[in-house]
């Protein structure tokens, strides 16, 4: 079974999901920002290119809050010519690193959103080009209440790792979510020593990305079998088959789990028939094993599910 606790922590530190109505203010808060960083004289003589593709929003509508001219939208500005970069958000500033490696331009400044002060600071000074960077708001990084006291040996671990390469900052920032996409996210998993994707956490009907997304795994759906045995998931449990896995989470405990091979087996045999001898019978009519050792592996299955508050009696329920 494999834990997916940074995908909990995911759900747990969203901060907002942002509406169009609301983004206009941000749009507002950045151009405030701008102007009390570089003054209207200075915006007004600058070229204005965005990070694809929330980057192209922002742009859009900071350009009618500044009230920019056509000709400072301009897509391939000179090579000597003064830049404001616009993003949605900045996270660990790989983005903003790698479209900064495809600019010559020696005076830029960087607009976004939302960042973490710390990240901003971290690319004004190693930037030498960079002469200034702003965002609209802050986010707040969730890593130090997590970690208590492992926050420190955390950091160290990440900046080891070669997936941490690029990054001007590393931390956890508080997951937003905007009307056109949600940010991706990156979780470390242990187990296969490789950085992965977060869960999508934002509604469907409050994403376009994710609403898309979700209209294209539309036969994914899955409605939870009703258990029917004297021994069943418990209440706060909810379960589902996502490829050759089976995903089973506590919502009372925040415990998430990935079952594959036998125990998969073992999960929907309970979830079929509830009963220990009928989950052993069912087990051996599929595995040519020995009785003894398959109802030990499943007594100690159910038991560790059981002591993880997964499972309960029919008769807990009346």
């Amino acid at each position: 079974m494999r834990r997916f606790e940074e995908e909990r922590r995911a759900l747990e530190s969203i901060s907002q999901i942002f509406s169009y109505a609301q983004i206009e203010t941000e749009c507002e808060r950045l151009a405030q920002a701008l102007i009390a960083a570089l003054g209207r004289e200075e915006i007004a003589r600058r070229r204005f290119v965005a990070i694809p593709r929330g980057g192209l929003i922002v742009l859009g509508i900071l350009s009618y809050v500044l009230d920019l001219a056509p000709e400072q939208l301009h897509p391939c500005p000179g090579a000597g010519a003064p830049l404001v970069v616009v993003d949605d958000c900045a996270l660990s500033g790989c983005r903003f690193g790698h479209f900064l490696e495809r600019l010559t331009n020696p005076d830029i400044v960087f607009a976004h959103l939302h960042s973490h002060p710390d990240l901003r600071r971290a690319i004004a000074n190693r930037e030498p080009r960079v002469t200034a960077c702003v965002a609209a708001s802050d986010l707040r990084d969730c890593a130090p209440e997590w970690l208590g006291a492992g926050y420190r040996a955390w950091k160290e671990r990440w900046r080891e790792r070669a997936c941490a390469e690029g990054r001007y900052w590393i931390g956890m920032p508080a997951h937003i979510c905007y009307p056109w996409s949600e940010p991706d996210i990156g979780a470390w998993n242990p187990e296969t020593q490789t950085l992965q994707l977060h869960w999508r956490v934002a509604p469907p009907a409050q994403c376009l990305k994710n609403r898309l997304a979700a209209a294209q795994h539309a036969d994914r759906i899955q409605v939870q079998q009703e258990a029917k045995g004297p021994l069943r998931p418990a209440d706060d449990v909810l379960f589902g088959q996502l490829d050759e896995q089976v995903l089973i989470a506590n919502l009372a405990t925040s415990e998430c789990f990935a079952l594959d091979g036998v125990a998969a087996d073992i999960w929907w045999a309970l979830v079929e028939f509830g009963a220990p001898e009928e989950i052993v019978r069912a087990l051996l009519r599929r595995y040519e094993a020995d009785a003894g050792q398959i109802r030990r592996d499943v007594e100690r299955f159910l038991d560790d599910l059981a002591s993880r508050g997964f499972l309960e009696s029919a008769s807990c329920r009346s």
